[in-house]
């Protein structure tokens, strides 16, 4: 059985009119954490595009939108809730699901992640059967929110 992370029935036919494969941002400011991450969900079907930070990952969703935004809280200058800040703010970018993710055993950290808008939170070291799992339920939930009745 192929382990494929498709919004689609078939590589050309995308469902509810997404694309076909997940695009996913890693946002992360170690780049062995970046490629550690990034390599596994690639190998599950994902496409994956990493960030190097905060302004790095800003930059790149300006310029192509994500289905899921993966980001470790504890960056340099700036962390993964300033991100989470950002993109609550911006047009367009507002309901891209977050998911952080940190090393740090920081219950206030999850809170504050989790209060500033992230939509889930997974502690380092990563179960990545269980991060696939993760990231596959916001996309779900993200089709739901696109495609929910409009009210009047």
């Amino acid at each position: 059985m192929r382990n494929e992370a498709s919004l689609s029935h078939s590589d050309e036919t995308p469902v509810l009119g997404l694309r076909p494969r997940a695009r996913l941002l890693v946002v992360d400011d170690e780049r062995v954490a970046r490629s550690a991450l990034s390599e596994p969900l690639t190998e599950s079907g994902f496409q994956v595009d990493a960030a190097s930070g905060v302004e790095d990952a800003l930059r790149q969703l300006s310029e192509e939108p994500v289905d899921v935004v993966l980001s470790d809280i504890n960056m340099g200058r700036l962390s993964g809730i300033d991100l989470i800040h950002r993109l609550r703010r911006q047009s367009g970018l507002e309901d891209v699901p977050i998911i952080l993710m940190s090393a740090v055993d920081d219950e206030v950290g999850r809170i504050q992640g989790l209060e500033a808008g992230a939509d889930d939170f997974m502690p380092k070291p990563l179960n990545f059967d269980e991060l696939v799992a993760r990231v596959r339920v916001q996309l779900r939930r993200r089709i739901q929110f696109d495609h929910r009745p409009q009210r009047r």
